[in-house]
């Protein structure tokens, strides 16, 4: 699980295992991810890679034929293309095809995510006089890895989503105040952080301190950014979420009662059935014996 301390405001960090997933996930992009439009240009990712790097490691000037782009989650670098520039976690570079540009990491291992991408009509891109960093999109990263490898129901959109959200923060270098505006805040990226560790640990006894207690914050803080960006407090938050993927089981799998509840950590029968029918107003057999589709999203936050 990725580390986080919203308490202190520190970015993710990623173990090396996680850096090796995630360039898994950046080899399967291809397959599925479409192309984009975005600043009013067509967006298509060649190749990704992402992973560790180890301490003092040197690449040699050398160019691409595409545009490239770096994000810097863990440790730090120098990058130079004109002038050498030392990047840290968050930092974010996009450079045309065919500039040549060198860089070396520093004294710690670097966890780094490359783009290649194709841009029509082309876009010319200066080199600024200090790359952005953007710290939103560590956090992306960090998301867009616990989507894939939970591999919930609809994780593919979410990764998609979220690819496409990093991209337009490549894209931003051109001028990034334009994009700045629409950055997620930290209480959206927090609840979104949660949202996800909850679906991830349905089946165990969750209680709001515990959660808490992950995040590195205290229950009431919790509870109170879930009545402001949720309208509801985190324990009912999390049984609405347990409620909406029992109903999807109870249609899409021929589990007993008993068995449901026992996955999404409502135990015993009758306490289950108490649960769904003040949710849904109807008994999980009627449910199942109707089809009914529940207008409930599992996934209700601004990048989901």
């Amino acid at each position: 699980m990725i580390r986080y301390n919203f308490s202190k405001h520190r970015l993710p960090t990623f173990t090396n295992p996680e850096l090796e997933t995630l360039r898994e996930l950046c080899l399967a992009l291809p397959k599925f991810m479409p192309s984009m439009t975005l600043r009013g240009h067509q967006i298509r990712i060649l190749h990704m890679q992402a992973g560790p790097t180890i301490p003092h490691l040197q690449f040699p000037r050398h160019i691409q034929p595409v545009y490239e782009g770096h994000l810097v989650l863990n440790g730090e670098a120098w990058y130079t293309i004109s002038t050498p520039r030392l990047l840290g976690p968050g930092t974010l570079i996009l450079h045309e095809p065919d500039v040549e540009h060198e860089w070396e990491t520093r004294d710690l291992p670097m966890g780094w995510m490359i783009f290649w991408l194709q841009i029509d009509p082309p876009i010319l891109i200066p080199e600024p006089p200090a790359w952005p960093c953007v710290p939103v999109a560590v956090w992306e990263t960090a998301l867009l890895l616990e989507d894939y490898r939970a591999r919930l129901p609809g994780w593919q959109e979410r990764v998609i989503a979220r690819i496409t959200t990093l991209t337009s923060y490549l894209l931003g270098v051109i001028d990034l105040p334009e994009i700045t505006h629409c950055l997620p805040t930290a209480e959206q990226l927090l609840v979104d952080a949660v949202e996800m560790y909850l679906n991830l640990h349905l089946a165990h006894p969750l209680q709001a301190p515990d959660i808490a207690a992950h995040f590195g914050i205290s229950t009431r803080s919790l509870n109170r950014l879930y009545h402001k960006v949720m309208g509801q407090g985190i324990m009912t938050r999390l049984m609405t979420i347990r409620i909406v993927y029992a109903a999807q089981l109870l249609l899409t799998t021929d589990y007993t009662v008993s068995a449901i509840s026992d996955k999404v950590g409502i135990n015993g029968v009758s306490y289950f059935g108490k649960c769904f029918r003040k949710q849904l107003q109807i008994t999980p057999q009627q449910y199942r014996a109707g089809g009914i589709e529940i207008p409930i999203k599992i996934f209700s936050t601004n990048n989901s």
